[in-house]
């Protein structure tokens, strides 16, 4: 039997009006990630399946994040990471298995975050397809050569030493097999005191006596890590509050210009594209770690 055509009109009608609704809204779905997406391609995927392409994190940053996103209802986090800013750069590997290239951290946190209202559901990220490798058959040493060669891969222990069989190892990593680097969390304290800088960031800029690169290198807080171990003693275990009182030796010891040259020159590197701020201001004296973020001072 043939549906009425006014029921068919107003199905249409009530299909069009949603859809309005949604653009108008700036509500984007995403299709789930099947590992046949191509560059440039948006899709969801669960966390519980994202490969990382490094060893470490700052898991006190972790756990800030983690915090953060807990506070959230299920509504709200979905919002955030439908964010074009929140999306996971990724790359599809051999076995379609997708390995993130950046936003280690946010992932790493969404992984550990729990909340009732999530019991059952699992937590999905955007993920932005850099590069699609799986055409023609699984060659993994090849794609581990060419994710080097990209510089999309960090293939070090906390120490700067490669490690064996590093891609192997990453392929039946999850994120929550991520271990913590200490100086990591310190990085990133010093990036947002303006240690140095990454990108454009704006707060920073009136510091800065140079430009500030264009884009910043791949695994820019990694090597700033690796750095601060070279001139910073700490057990490899720190309370926050322990971390937190060595962040204004941490941001002092960025502005140290020769032993920065030296560092990144042995690494075969340009100090130059790793934003160090050259202005010799003593930023320890503008900025302190409040909680969990970097805050400038109070004027007193």
């Amino acid at each position: 039997m043939r549906p009425p055509t006014l029921f068919v009109l107003l199905l249409v009608l009530g299909c069009l009006l949603a859809q309005g609704e949604m653009a108008a809204a700036g509500k984007t779905t995403f299709p789930p990630c099947t590992g046949h997406e191509q560059q440039g391609d948006r899709c969801r995927l669960p966390v519980a399946r994202i490969h990382p392409t490094q060893f470490f994190v700052g898991m006190i940053t972790v756990k800030c994040r983690q915090a953060t996103l807990e506070k959230k209802g299920l509504k709200k986090l979905r919002a955030l990471f439908k964010k074009k800013k929140n999306h996971i750069p990724a790359v599809i590997g051999p076995y379609n298995k997708f390995y993130i290239i950046d936003r280690h951290h946010l992932s790493r946190a969404l992984f550990g975050a729990r909340t009732d209202q999530w019991l059952g559901r699992e937590q999905e990220v955007v993920i932005r397809v850099v590069a699609n490798t799986t055409d023609g058959p699984p060659d993994s040493a090849t794609f581990w050569e060419d994710m080097t060669r990209r510089n999309r891969v960090y293939p070090y222990d906390q120490r700067g030493r490669m490690i064996e069989r590093f891609g192997l190892k990453l392929a039946y990593m999850d994120l929550g097999q991520l271990t913590d680097n200490p100086y990591r969390t310190l990085a990133k304290w010093v990036r947002e005191g303006c240690g140095f800088i990454k990108k454009s960031e704006k707060k920073c800029m009136a510091l800065q006596a140079t430009e500030t690169p264009a884009t910043s290198p791949a695994f820019l807080e990694m090597y700033w890590a690796h750095y601060l171990r070279t001139r910073i003693g700490m057990k490899s275990a720190l309370s926050f509050s322990q971390l937190q009182h060595l962040y204004p030796q941490a941001l002092k010891a960025t502005l140290d210009r020769k032993p920065v040259e030296t560092f990144f020159k042995g690494l075969g590197l340009d100090p130059e594209n790793y934003g160090q701020n050259m202005t010799g201001n003593h930023l320890e004296l503008l900025f302190e770690i409040n909680g969990c973020v970097t805050k400038k001072r109070p004027t007193p």
